[in-house]
C-alpha cells in the first residue's frame, strides 16, 4: 500500500470515496466537486486505486483529492470493488460516507442535497439515480451540458426523472444502485462494511449489497427525488471483458439478493480492519498503522487470481443440464423456452428498428445474443429461488401450498412439484373462474379463508401483491416469495 496523498482534514461532514482499477480514462466528477455550493472544508475526497497505476486523469484534478492511496494488489488478481470500498471507509473521517461513480457529472447542489437528506431523516441509507446517455460523440469526455446529457441519446429520462424513479414494480433492475450510495459511517461499520466474498469479484458487485444489509439492520432505503448523477458513454462502461460473479441474469448479485431475502446483517466475509473498528478494538484515528496493516488478507489473494477464478465459471449449458430428473427437465425446459420467447418479444416491440448501416445491424445481432443469454440466466435464477422455497417449506414439514398467479412462473412451480414432497393445493389469481394446469383458479379473496402457505408466482410487482394479500387479512408469515 502506498499513499500519494493523505488528508489533513480532521472532521469533514462527508467523505466521498471513488475507485479505480487502472481503467478510468476520466475522473471528471472531481471537476464538478470543485463547484459545489457546500464549503470545501465540509467534505473530503478519497481515491482508492486497486493496482499500482498513478492515473493521469486523477493528476489533472489532484488539488481536489485529499487522500489518494494505491493498494498495489498483484496484477494477476481480479479487482474487488468491495475491498476498495472498505479501504475508503477505513481512511474516511466524515460522519457520512458516499460511494459514487467517478466518471459521472453532478450538479452544484449534489452535496447539499445529500446533507439535507440526512438532516431531515437520520435512519436512512440514501441513493441517487443516474441519467445515462449513449451518444458516442461525448467520448472522449468533452464536458457536455446537463441539458445535452438528458436530451438526444438519453436512455432513461422521462418527465424530469429517471425511468427507474417512476417504476415501483422492479426497482432492483430499473434503478442504478451503483451510481451513488450514502450512509452514516457509523452504520456502515456496524454492519461490517462491504462484503469481501469471492462472489463479488469483478463487475457483479456494488454498494447495494450494503444497502440490503442496512435495511435488514433497520434503516430505510431512500431515493432522492430530484438530485441525480449524469453519465455519458465510454468504452467498457457495462463491465465488458471481465469476470462476472453469480448474478440473476440481469446484473444483480445473487449473493446480495440472498442476504436481502434472508434478513442477513453481517457480511459473509468481513474485512479484518472493519471488524476491528466494529468491535472498537482499535483506538485513535481510523488511519492508524495497525488498522491499515489488516486491510488486505494476503491469504485470499490466491483465490482472487485470474487462474483460480477461471475454475469457478459455470456455463449456461451446465446449468440447463442440472435442472433435475428427465421428467422435471422436460417440464421446466418447456416453461423456460416460453419465458425467454415472451421476454424477447417484449424487448423486440420496444427496440427501434432503424437498421441504417451494416455496423448497426451487427450491433443489434450482438445485443440479441447477450439479451437471450442474460434472459436464460435470469430465468434459471428464478428457478433456483423457486427450488429453494420448496426446500425450505419441506424442511418446515409443510406439504401443501397455494400459488398466487397463473403465468410461466406458476408453471415452473408446478413443474418442480414432481421432485419435492410439497404439493400445490390451490391456485389463486386476481380473477378466478378459469382453468390452469387442471386446477380451478379461485379469486385471491378465497385465500383468506384457508391457512396454507401462499407462494407468489412473480418476480415483478411482488410488494404490491404482498400488500394486496395482507389487506385481505392474510398474515405476512403465510406469504412466500421468490426474491
Amino acid at each position: 500500500m502506498r499513499f500519494i496523498k493523505r488528508s489533513e482534514r480532521s472532521c469533514p461532514e462527508v467523505s466521498l470515496i471513488f475507485l479505480d482499477w487502472s481503467v478510468r480514462e476520466s475522473f471528471q466528477i472531481l471537476n464538478y466537486l470543485a463547484q459545489q455550493t457546500v464549503a470545501r472544508d465540509r467534505f473530503e475526497v478519497i481515491v482508492v486505486e486497486y493496482y499500482s497505476r498513478i492515473s493521469q486523469a486523477i493528476c489533472k484534478y489532484e488539488d481536489q483529492v485529499d487522500t489518494w492511496v494505491l493498494l498495489e494488489m498483484p496484477a494477476d488478481t481480479y479487482y474487488h470493488k468491495h475491498l476498495m470500498y472498505n479501504a475508503g471507509i477505513v481512511l474516511s473521517r466524515g460522519k457520512i460516507v458516499v460511494i459514487g461513480d467517478s466518471d459521472a457529472m453532478v450538479r452544484e447542489s449534489f452535496l447539499e442535497s445529500i446533507l439535507r437528506a440526512f438532516q431531515q431523516r437520520q435512519e436512512i441509507v440514501l441513493h441517487l439515480d443516474q441519467f445515462r446517455n449513449n451518444r458516442r460523440d461525448f467520448y472522449p469526455f468533452n464536458f457536455p451540458s446537463f441539458a445535452e446529457v438528458i436530451g438526444d441519446g438519453c436512455i432513461n429520462w422521462r418527465d424530469g426523472k429517471t425511468v427507474g424513479l417512476w417504476d415501483t414494480e422492479d426497482i432492483l433492475h430499473t434503478r442504478n444502485y451503483g451510481a451513488c450510495f450514502a450512509a452514516f459511517r457509523e452504520d456502515v461499520i456496524s454492519i461490517g462494511g462491504a462484503d469481501e466474498h469471492v462472489d463479488y469479484l469483478g463487475h457483479i458487485c456494488g454498494p447495494y449489497e450494503m444497502t440490503f444489509r442496512l435495511v435488514n439492520f433497520g434503516k430505510n432505503e431512500v431515493w432522492h427525488p430530484s438530485e441525480f448523477l449524469y453519465h455519458v458513454w465510454h468504452p467498457g462502461q457495462a463491465g465488458d471483458k471481465n469476470y462476472l460473479g453469480p448474478h440473476d441474469g440481469r446484473q444483480v448479485s445473487t449473493r446480495a439478493l440472498q442476504a436481502r431475502r434472508s434478513g442477513r446483517v453481517f457480511p459473509f466475509v468481513e474485512n479484518p480492519a472493519i471488524q476491528m473498528m466494529r468491535l472498537k478494538s482499535e483506538g485513535g484515528f481510523s488511519t492508524s498503522t495497525s488498522l491499515l496493516s489488516r486491510l488486505v488478507r494476503v491469504e485470499t489473494l490466491r483465490t482472487w487470481s485470474v487462474a483460480e477464478i477461471a475454475k469457478r465459471k459455470v456455463s449456461l449449458t451446465a446449468k440447463l443440464l442440472s435442472l433435475g430428473s428427465l421428467l422435471v427437465s422436460l417440464r421446466l425446459f418447456k416453461t423456460l423456452v416460453k419465458m425467454v420467447a415472451r421476454q424477447f418479444w417484449i424487448k423486440l416491440t420496444k427496440v427501434p428498428r432503424q437498421l441504417t448501416s451494416p455496423r448497426i445491424i451487427l450491433r443489434k445481432i450482438i445485443n440479441v445474443y447477450f439479451f437471450l443469454r442474460n434472459a436464460c440466466h435470469h430465468n434459471l435464477y428464478v428457478l433456483q429461488q423457486a427450488r429453494q422455497v420448496f426446500d425450505e417449506l419441506a424442511q418446515q414439514g409443510i406439504r401443501n401450498v397455494s400459488v398466487y398467479g397463473t403465468g410461466e412462473i406458476a408453471e415452473m412451480l408446478y413443474g418442480l412439484t414432481a421432485e419435492t414432497s410439497v404439493k400445490i393445493e390451490s391456485v389463486y389469481d386476481d380473477f378466478g373462474n378459469k382453468k390452469f394446469l387442471g386446477y380451478d383458479v379461485l379469486p385471491i379473496e378465497a385465500g383468506a379463508k384457508n391457512e396454507e402457505k401462499i407462494i407468489i408466482a412473480a418476480v415483478v410487482g411482488v410488494e404490491e401483491k404482498i400488500a394486496r394479500l395482507m389487506t385481505l387479512g392474510i398474515e405476512r408469515e403465510r406469504i412466500a416469495v421468490l426474491q
